[in-house]
């Protein structure tokens, strides 16, 4: 995956789907809605809502929880944007693109 891409100038790579998570992570979601933030170097981050089960989380991924299906959470992705955001710039990834698939 890192290498797909380094050779195409791409600074991370969002999976989304299940079925992508599954094939990049070893990760089934429950809720269907984490999302992984594959960067070209440092560590996948994956996001997952606060009501997933850990039990069947990966090792050697870093796991950030964000308010989905909390009430007192008005949008719960504004929080998962800003934390994508943040690891984004964390990683040094600021003129890089950054894609998902279609």
């Amino acid at each position: 995956m890192r290498k797909m891409l380094s050779e195409n100038g791409l600074g991370a790579l969002l999976l989304w789907r299940s079925d992508e998570l599954v094939m990049a992570t070893g990760y089934q979601p429950l809720w269907g809605i984490s999302v992984c933030l594959y960067p070209v170097i440092g560590m996948p981050v994956i996001y997952v809502p606060e009501l997933e089960p850990t039990d069947q989380l990966p090792d050697g991924f870093k796991i950030k929880a964000f308010p989905w299906g909390r009430i007192d959470c008005r949008n719960p992705w504004d929080v998962l944007y800003k934390s994508i955001k943040e690891d984004l710039i964390k990683l040094g990834i600021n003129d890089q693109p950054v894609t998902f698939l279609e």
